[in-house]
């Protein structure tokens, strides 16, 4: 049964290298532009994915403070309704909740 590539062995690994430097002949002078071949497809590769990942961590930066943006809104919005602001049709006591001594108890 084959393996499953995301199942090998540093198979996601940038270290992971295509040639660990043995050889099992003498090495020519063909031999080193095929390795500076190899190596500059390499780099191109992992400049392409570093490219990739500045664009991911900047979409994952803005979701996060977008999130932020949104948490201390309603946090403004439920400081305000515990200060005694009118409740509005979506708020927990008019959803089903009872009132008990000036706070909300919330039944599920």
């Amino acid at each position: 049964m084959p393996k499953i590539a995301a199942t090998l062995r540093g198979i996601h690994n940038v270290k992971s290298l295509q040639s660990t430097g043995k050889r099992s002949i003498p090495a020519t002078e063909k031999s080193a532009f095929l390795e500076l071949f190899m190596l500059l497809n390499k780099k191109e590769r992992l400049l392409q994915e570093r490219v990739m990942l500045r664009g991911r961590r900047e979409q994952v930066n803005e979701a996060v403070a977008t999130i932020s943006r949104n948490m201390a809104e309603l946090l403004k919005v439920a400081v305000r309704s515990m200060k005694g602001g009118k409740a509005k049709d979506n708020s927990p006591a008019s959803a089903g909740g009872k009132k008990h001594n000036g706070s909300t108890i919330l039944e599920y």
